[in-house]
C-alpha cells in the first residue's frame, strides 16, 4: 500500500501511501480499524440490497462496496426480507418494481416489524410520479431517488444522513 517516500523540506522522511490500495483493502476487509487507534474494532456498516436487474444491482453494490459498506444483494423483495429477518443490517436500499414482494411491501413489512422499523430504507426506482413517491414515503421509505437522475454521490450522502455519519 506504500506508492514511494520522499524527504519533507525539514529532512524528515515521509512515507507515501497509495490511495487506492489502501482504500480497496479497507473495502475488502470485514472490520474497519477504530478511529484514532484506540485498539477497538468497529463493525463495518451493512446494507441489504434489493433490485431484479442485475446490472443495477451490480452498480449499486459496487457504489456501496467502494464507500465502505457491506452488502447483502437481493433480485427480489421476498430474498431481501428473509434476510431481513435473520441478518443485522442498518439500512436497506432497494428498487420498488420486483418479482415476489416489491419495493413498497417491502418497506411496509419492515416497518410493521417491531425489530426492523427503525431501520434505515431507500428507495431507489424508476418509478418518477409524484404519486409513486408520495406511495413509496407513506410506506415508510426515509428517502426515494430516481434512478433517471441518480447520482452515486446523492445515494451515499443519504445513506450518511439517515445513519448519523460516515461509514
Amino acid at each position: 500500500m506504500i506508492s514511494g517516500g520522499a524527504i519533507l523540506p525539514d529532512g524528515r522522511p515521509v512515507v507515501m501511501l497509495n490511495v487506492g490500495a489502501v482504500i480497496d483493502a479497507a473495502a475488502r476487509s470485514s472490520q474497519a480499524p477504530a478511529i484514532g487507534g484506540q485498539g477497538k474494532t468497529l463493525r463495518r456498516r451493512r446494507v441489504v440490497l434489493a433490485d431484479d436487474s442485475l446490472t443495477t444491482r451490480a452498480l449499486e453494490k459496487a457504489i456501496l462496496e467502494g464507500a465502505g459498506y457491506e452488502v447483502l444483494a437481493f433480485a427480489d423483495g421476498a430474498s431481501a426480507w428473509r434476510a431481513l429477518r435473520t441478518e443485522q443490517v442498518d439500512a436497506v436500499v432497494s428498487d420498488i418494481q420486483m418479482p415476489h414482494m416489491d419495493g413498497f411491501e417491502l418497506t411496509a413489512k419492515i416497518r410493521s416489524d417491531p425489530r426492523l422499523r427503525k431501520l434505515s430504507v431507500v428507495l431507489v426506482t424508476s418509478l418518477e410520479s409524484q404519486a409513486d413517491k408520495r406511495r413509496g414515503l407513506e410506506a415508510g421509505a426515509d428517502a426515494y431517488i430516481v434512478k433517471r437522475t441518480f447520482d452515486q454521490r446523492e445515494l451515499l450522502e443519504v445513506l450518511e444522513r439517515l445513519l448519523g455519519g460516515e461509514v
